[in-house]
């Protein structure tokens, strides 16, 4: 079904207009723990953000998505940056993806998941470039699932409001009802 130009305008018009809790970088691979902590971090969100409307897109869908995503942000809505272990120099395109939201996105508050920071080269341009970015966002706030991450997020990233906190799988309330 082909949605029509003004169709698609009243949509972006009408969620500019709804407080929004928006979930980016999602992970879409095969990992189990991956996609456990993104289930975790939706019931999170359902619970405690009930009068939010929700939106995800995940890390393969940011780039086609970029464009509707800058259409219907307002400076209410909350950003949250899946939680895991790609915070650093490891994943570079994860890195690379906090670094783009976080410019792009100034004036929203931005909480990024419980995570765990490994950077390989703290004289590397990923490194400065984080540093840079995560310093100069004026509402950004990261947990970690480590106190080796605390401690080098406050040694590194001082501007950046950081806390420790389990991961956020620890969370996942769900009856299985089939073997694994």
């Amino acid at each position: 079904v082909r949605i029509t130009q003004d169709a698609r305008m009243r949509e972006i018009n009408d969620l500019r207009q709804r407080k929004k809790a928006i979930m980016l970088a999602t992970a879409e691979h095969r990992n189990i723990g991956d996609a456990a902590i993104t289930l975790a971090e939706q019931q999170f969100l359902n619970q405690q953000f009930p009068d939010y409307y929700q939106i995800e897109i995940s890390t393969y869908e940011f780039e086609r998505k970029e464009e509707f995503l800058n259409a219907i942000v307002n400076p209410a809505d909350i950003l949250f940056l899946n939680g895991g272990g790609n915070i650093g120099d490891v994943y570079p395109a994860e890195e690379l993806l906090h670094q783009t939201i976080i410019q792009q996105f100034p004036n929203n508050r931005i909480i990024i998941f419980p995570q765990t920071i490994f950077f390989k080269d703290l004289t590397g341009q990923i490194f400065l470039n984080s540093q840079r970015i995560y310093n100069g966002h004026k509402n950004l706030t990261l947990y970690l699932r480590g106190s080796e991450s605390l401690r080098f997020a406050q040694q590194y990233f001082p501007n950046v409001k950081s806390f420790l906190m389990p991961d956020m799988v620890h969370m996942l309330h769900t009856e299985y009802t089939f073997e694994r």
